[in-house]
């Protein structure tokens, strides 16, 4: 059920998977500049940026790897070689992946950041 919720979105957002790359990018740019500038000591502006960078960059991977024709994980060199519930598995282990990152991403490392920041 969760596989197949994430091919019908894959297939939708597919065309607009490099715009996701370029906002992750932007987005690790940001942080990376927040950490190393020294602009402030805390963890706050880091902590309100990783959203924007976890959300683009998981639907990138939800494109790349659930899109039912050029999904790598439907139609990949390895994985269309692999018997049905093989791939099965991969796909729902996949799919629990990109649900712990969007969770972790959106929820628990904001939570995390404003704690450190006290």
């Amino acid at each position: 059920m969760l596989p197949l919720f994430f091919t019908s979105q894959a297939e939708k957002l597919f065309p607009k998977r490099w715009w996701f790359l370029c906002i992750s990018i932007l987005g690790m740019g940001v942080i990376f500049l927040f950490l190393n500038a020294g602009i402030t000591k805390s963890m706050l502006p880091v902590a309100f940026f990783v959203p924007f960078v976890v959300v683009p960059w998981g639907l990138l991977c939800m494109c790349i790897w659930f899109h039912p024709v050029q999904g790598k994980l439907y139609g990949g060199f390895i994985t269309s070689k692999l018997p049905a519930f093989i791939q099965s598995a991969i796909r729902w282990y996949a799919a629990m992946f990109l649900v712990l990152f969007f969770g972790f991403g959106l929820l628990a490392f904001p939570i995390f950041g404003l704690i450190a920041n006290g």
